[in-house]
């Protein structure tokens, strides 16, 4: 070890009188050990960029948006209440609520806003949304059957604010033939806005499920959809598909892929880009690297030769 030791002190300071006629082999040594830090610095830089992303499309997208549901093509679900229950029991699950959903428009004076009507359960929707930590006024956990909660954009569209009457219009469908009917007009007291910054702002609008069942003439035990929460969400799929095996009703089943799929996918493309790029990156600096150890070892072949000759091992 001492002599280990004393080698390289004389080596090094045998290398510092020769740094003229070694200079491009110390340069590309220099060159190599930066592009190693510059590698390895993007690389956190970009992974840490994208966590941080798939973190917030998590807790902020997937928190408010349906990571599963289970919609009625046809005739609604019955007997929800049951099938909550059961859902909530199987495994992975986390929550389950029920919902209405309807395409109609939204209303105010002159001004119209194409939305998504959900009716849903005050006391159920907070086991599976966090809608209620987006919102001002009035949250989705205090809403009455007189009451809507409408996106930031839709109130801003149709120049609104909280207390304001808004009208939705809700279409019907005829019994014989699918015959397309006169909308429903529902007048109902602005009492709070989301503001997530997300898709939700332009399209939702939050009403009371026993309005819902009221004014498209379900009674308090039909629904359109259930609407389920996971513990996790990147296997969102197959846990519908093994929970949707023990609901008897026909139903479509869809998770968060279906429906923000393309934005996961643009995720996991970018980060193998990143792998590749920073990848290349290194590979090319630890080329360098080797390659002017090899040179320094060339270099000294003849020391290394008397060494060895004086009784050195390798």
């Amino acid at each position: 070890m001492l002599l280990s030791a004393f080698l390289s002190k004389r080596f090094r300071a045998y290398s510092g009188h020769k740094d003229e006629k070694n200079g491009f082999v110390s340069f590309i040594a220099k060159a190599s050990t930066i592009g190693i830090l510059l590698g390895v610095a993007v690389l956190i830089v970009a992974l840490s960029v994208i966590n941080g992303f798939e973190q917030q499309l998590v807790h902020r997208l997937l928190s408010v948006v349906p990571q599963v549901e289970y919609v009625a093509p046809s005739r609604p679900i019955a007997n929800w209440q049951l099938k909550v229950a059961n859902i909530e029991s199987q495994p992975h699950v986390t929550g389950a609520a029920p919902f209405i959903a309807v395409n109609g428009m939204a209303q105010y004076k002159s001004q119209l806003k194409a939305v998504e009507i959900r009716g849903v359960s005050p006391s159920y929707e907070g086991n599976v949304s966090a809608v209620n930590q987006f919102g001002t006024g009035k949250l989705v956990s205090q809403l009455s059957s007189e009451e809507v909660i409408l996106g930031q954009q839709i109130v801003k569209q149709l120049d609104a604010k909280v207390g304001d009457n808004i009208t939705l219009l809700i279409p019907q469908v005829g019994q014989a033939g699918g015959q397309l009917l006169a909308p429903k007009r529902v007048t109902l007291s602005l009492a709070g806005v989301i503001e997530m910054g997300g898709p939700i702002d332009s399209t939702a609008a939050f009403i009371h499920l026993g309005k819902a069942q009221q004014t498209l003439g379900y009674d308090e035990t039909q629904v359109t959809g259930l609407r389920l929460s996971v513990d996790d969400v990147f296997s969102a799929h197959q846990i519908a598909l093994n929970v949707g095996q023990t609901i008897s009703d026909y139903v479509y089943i869809s998770s968060w892929f279906r429906t923000q799929g393309s934005l996961y996918q643009d995720i996991q493309m970018v980060r193998t880009i990143v792998y590749i790029v920073v990848f290349l990156i290194i590979a090319v600096a630890s080329f360098n690297i080797v390659s002017s150890l090899v040179m320094e070892v060339r270099e000294k072949e003849g020391n290394i030769a008397i060494l060895k000759t004086m009784g050195a091992k390798d």
